[in-house]
């Protein structure tokens, strides 16, 4: 009985403790919003729910050590947190009415009862488990709820990480520190700027169809359902997709490769030296949802969401449409087929939803039509990546021979050879990303990694072959391309299998992170 006491009296201790940060993340959010010009209505909002979501993450995971992956579960809790209120209210103005009327004193005495009250109802109501009837995939529990709570961490330490980049690159260069700064203007250059143009005024010139249009759609979305500024609605768009990307990313990978294959991916993945460009105002972060979101849908065997899925990549950025290597082969492996198509049986096991990997093809194919109409060309955007981009093709080994030899040119300065380094470096670590998928594919032999690597190969082709010769820039923008390459930091995190060594490569690649993030905060263009 002793025993049982203490128990409850830790577990009243820590639903104490969890109230305290529920509450400061409430208003840390409530604080922030308002400070970069959301409506009083939507910054109380979305720091309400953020506060309630911390809240239900800590004591499901923390307090009373309960799964978290039944909806039911959550919505328990919603009832029970909106009876809680309805009990506190209820006692408060019991309180003013019979023992003081000074509001804050009551409150006050109204804390402990109304406290009490809500940790007896989550104990015994939200987060009891009856063992007897849990089904067999609760019992095998694929930690959703968790994985939120880990993205969620991961991306505020990136965050964290990439703000103290900026400030000490402000500090150094003497440049303007304000929240606004930190938080959007400095996230705000190059490509960015586009992208705000035609969010605000729509494709207005051929240069501008070289940046692909769902982006500003959503900026444009936010920018209208919010009343928030449109370099702000592009912030909000990139990180709230940054965050919802690292949890989907972590639910494919464990669901491909295993838990700790999964962990350790993210890890890698968040603090890849380029990953500030989730944080600024480019199509990286949705782009990677949309990507991931396709996959994930994939390997449930959602066949009509995943290319629904694609086909939003696809209208993100050019390179979406790749992802139907993956789909593909997973659909084969999901319908246990082979390459046999001339059997009938192959065909027998061929459904007619396969109709749906048309999709991108199909999305592709109408805003094509639409650029037609207004452009008076199909494809516009090759033209304009030639005419205002100068972009030729180029062998991918032969980008890599030029940029090795610009970098020994006698004439380039301290900033040109770091730059060109960093592209070297980049088409390294492509290559590495690259063995990994393939030793991954002779480890597993799968066709799911079949699909992987065409992926990965197609990706880093057209990615590595187009250099903007005017400058000349043969690995333009490879930095920030790898970022694409994501299943292949799933693969080197199964083929290490180590976490502690995919966390000190995360923590090496966090300092440049962070001198990088400095650099674009000042304008400087890096990739």
């Amino acid at each position: 009985m002793a025993r049982v006491n203490l128990s409850a009296g830790v577990s009243f201790l820590k639903y104490c403790a969890t109230g305290v940060v529920n509450t400061l993340v409430s208003y840390l959010v409530f604080l922030l919003l308002r400070r970069i010009g959301a409506t009083a209505a939507v910054s109380l909002a979305i720091g309400y729910a953020s506060g309630m979501v911390t809240s239900y993450l800590l004591n499901a995971l923390w307090t009373f050590a309960q799964p978290v992956k039944s909806g039911r579960q959550a919505l328990r809790f919603l009832v029970a947190n909106l009876f809680v209120l309805l009990i506190s209210e209820a006692l408060l103005q019991w309180i003013m009415h019979h023992i003081t009327h000074v509001a804050d004193v009551a409150q006050a005495i109204n804390l402990l009862p109304t406290t009490l009250v809500g940790f007896y109802i989550n104990r015994r109501y939200v987060f009891k488990v009856n063992s007897n009837r849990l089904s067999r995939d609760e019992k095998n529990d694929n930690h959703f709820w968790l994985f939120g709570l880990i993205a969620f961490l991961l991306v505020a330490v990136q965050r964290i990480i990439v703000l103290f980049g900026e400030w000490e690159a402000a500090k150094i260069h003497h440049l303007p520190v304000s929240a606004y700064q930190l938080w959007v203007k400095g996230m705000i250059h190059w490509d960015a700027r586009w992208y705000l143009e035609i969010a605000q005024f729509g494709y207005q010139n051929i240069a501008q169809t070289a940046f692909w249009p769902f982006y500003p759609w959503v900026i444009r979305w936010t920018h209208e359902w919010t009343s928030l500024s449109y370099p702000v609605a592009a912030i909000v768009v990139s990180l709230v997709s940054f965050f919802l990307a690292i949890w989907v990313m972590l639910l494919w990978v464990n669901g491909w490769l295993g838990f700790k294959a999964a962990l350790s991916a993210a890890i890698l993945f968040c603090f890849y030296p380029t990953s500030f460009y989730f944080d600024a105002a480019y199509t990286e972060s949705l782009f990677l949802l949309l990507m991931f979101l396709s996959v994930e849908a994939s390997r449930r065997n959602r066949i009509w969401w995943a290319n629904i899925f694609a086909s939003l990549a696809t209208l993100t950025r050019n390179t979406g449409g790749l992802i139907g290597f993956i789909l593909f082969f997973q659909y084969l492996q999901n319908k246990q087929m082979d390459f046999r198509f001339w059997l009938p049986v192959w065909w027998r096991k061929l459904s007619w939803q396969a109709v749906a990997f048309l999709l991108p093809s199909a999305s592709l194919l109408v805003y094509c039509y639409h650029l037609k109409q207004r452009f008076h060309s199909w494809m516009p955007f090759l033209k304009a990546e030639r005419k205002h981009w100068h972009r030729q093709f180029m062998w991918p080994w032969k980008a890599f021979a030029h940029t090795l030899y610009l970098y020994h040119h006698p004439r380039l300065t301290v900033m040109q050879h770091r730059y060109i380094a960093f592209e070297l470096a980049a088409f390294l670590v492509m290559l590495v990303l690259l063995v990994s998928s393939l030793g991954l594919l002779a480890w597993r032999r799968r066709f799911t990694e079949w699909g992987v690597l065409l992926y990965m190969l197609s990706v880093s082709f057209i990615t590595s072959s187009e250099p903007s010769m005017n400058i000349p820039d043969y690995l333009v923008s490879l930095p920030r391309y790898v970022l694409m390459l994501f299943p292949g930091f799933a693969a080197i995190a199964k083929l290490l299998r180590s976490l502690v060594l995919c966390v000190l490569i995360a923590a090496l690649c966090a300092i440049v992170l962070a001198w990088k993030s400095g650099v674009f905060f000042r304008g400087i263009w890096i990739a």
